[in-house]
């Protein structure tokens, strides 16, 4: 091999990895700083072709014993955070916390939480201010709020957004990352993630619209 293959060869080495690392890096951020997700797929769309092996339920189905999620509205200029939702199965009983950072679905602005007390599943509130002095009360006596604590968590976002009847799109990107698209009512979902674990969940709202709501995982275990 001639000294100019050579080099050419050891400078591929370099450029090749490097250039998928930047890719990676700038397909994460995009996502990650809630910008321009939708033009991402729009390009993925246009220069990719769907993979018919991949199958959504492996993102919607989480078997994780506990999970954090980050809830956002705004469009491709900004957005803000409105609630926070964990999920924590460790222990003897399953435990479902909803912090809401605004007046959501007519419930005021507070932590809520699904918990056991004496052998019983009991809902408690506490105001934002104040989150160790709550009300209790049995989960019978309140099932609007016992259902507005549920349906913040993850399978149950999804499912609202048509995840279990409408459609879907896989593609993979870069060999690791994982990208799901389909429609509802109206909107268009995104969904993506890092091997097996889900990240980041889009809903655009309409055609065309920079308006969405955003679903972050901040960690699981």
């Amino acid at each position: 091999m001639s000294e100019k293959r050579k080099q050419i060869f050891r400078e591929g080495l370099f450029v090749v990895p490097f250039m998928i690392i930047v890719t990676a890096v700038s397909l994460i951020m995009m996502f990650l700083v809630g910008r321009t997700p939708a033009d991402v797929v729009g390009s993925v769309n246009r220069n990719i072709k769907s993979d018919q092996s991949m199958n959504i339920a492996s993102y919607t189905q989480i078997n994780k014993p506990k999970y954090t999620l980050y809830y956002y509205y705004g469009d491709d200029s900004s957005s803000v955070k409105f609630a926070e939702f964990e999920y924590n199965a460790k222990g003897d009983n399953p435990l479902s916390s909803l912090t809401l950072f605004e007046a959501r679905d007519g419930f005021d602005a507070g932590h809520y939480k699904i918990e056991w007390l004496h052998a019983e599943e009991y809902v408690t509130y506490a105001t934002l201010d104040n989150e160790n002095e709550t009300e209790n009360y049995p989960a019978e006596e309140v099932p609007l709020m016992y259902n507005i604590i549920k349906s913040y968590s993850w399978q149950n976002q999804l499912e609202s957004f048509g995840v279990e009847y409408e459609p879907s799109k896989g593609y993979k990107l870069l060999g690791f990352v994982s990208l799901y698209t389909w429609d509802s009512e109206n909107r268009r979902n995104i969904l993506w993630g890092i091997g097996g674990n889900p990240l980041v969940f889009y809903s655009y709202l309409g055609s065309g619209s920079s308006e969405y709501k955003k679903v972050s995982f901040t960690k699981w275990q």
